[in-house]
C-alpha cells in the first residue's frame, strides 16, 4: 500500500482543509480527462479517502491497513444513480450545468440525513431520560429492556446516517471532478436524403 501522505504531497500533520485541497489539485491535475492515468486518479482518490476520515487515518497512523473499498464503490454508485437521472431529467437544455445539478442534490440528501441524524439523537436522548424515570419493583424489567433495544436500534441508525453522509460527501467531492460547459453552441442540423 501507498502513502496516502505522500500520494496527496502532506505532511503528516496536515489539516483537512490543507488535506482536501492538496486532494482538489491533484485529482484535477491527474485526471483522465485532463490527461492523466487511471491508476493515479485512484490512488490519490483512496489517498484523500483515508485522510479525510478521522478513523481511517488513525488506523493507517497506527500501521493498520484501512478498508477504503466500501465507500468509494458506494460514492461512484450514488453518484453514476444521481447524474442519471438528472441527465435524463435535464438531456438537451444545455444551459443547465449537470454538474451543479448533481451536487445540489447531493447537498440536498445530505442535509436530510443530518436532521434525520439530528432528530434520532434527540429520541435517543429522551429514551434515555424515561429510564431514568422508570423503575420496576418487581420482577424482569421488560419495559426498560424495550427501551434498551430501542435505543441501539436507533443508534445503529445514526451510525449507519454518518456512514451515508460520508459516502454522499465523497460523492460530491467525485463530482468536483468534472466540469460541464454550458457556454459551448450547439448547432445541430438534420438532413434528410430523400
Amino acid at each position: 500500500m501507498s502513502n496516502p501522505y505522500k500520494d496527496l504531497g502532506v505532511e503528516e500533520d496536515a489539516t483537512d482543509k490543507e488535506i482536501k485541497t492538496a486532494y482538489r489539485q491533484k485529482a484535477k491535475k491527474h485526471h483522465p480527462d485532463r490527461g492523466g492515468d487511471s491508476e493515479s486518479i485512484k490512488q490519490i482518490n483512496r489517498a484523500y479517502l483515508i485522510l479525510s476520515d478521522p478513523d481511517l487515518r488513525a488506523k493507517y497512523d497506527h500501521g493498520e491497513n484501512p478498508d477504503t473499498t466500501p465507500i468509494e464503490v458506494s460514492a461512484a454508485q450514488k453518484l453514476s444513480e444521481i447524474f442519471a437521472q438528472i441527465l435524463l431529467k435535464y438531456l438537451g437544455q444545455w444551459n443547465i450545468n449537470l454538474i451543479e445539478q448533481c451536487k445540489n442534490e447531493l447537498d440536498t440528501e445530505i442535509s436530510n440525513v443530518k436532521e434525520i441524524k439530528t432528530n434520532a439523537t434527540a429520541i435517543v436522548h429522551k429514551l434515555r431520560e424515561v429510564i431514568v424515570r422508570l423503575s420496576c419493583n418487581k420482577g424482569e424489567d421488560k419495559l426498560g429492556m424495550l427501551i434498551e433495544y430501542e435505543i441501539r436500534r436507533i443508534e445503529m441508525e445514526i451510525k449507519q446516517g454518518g456512514e451515508r453522509i460520508k459516502v454522499l460527501e465523497y460523492a460530491k467531492d467525485v463530482a468536483d471532478y468534472y466540469e460541464f460547459d454550458t457556454d459551448i453552441e450547439h448547432n445541430i442540423t438534420i438532413t434528410f436524403n430523400v
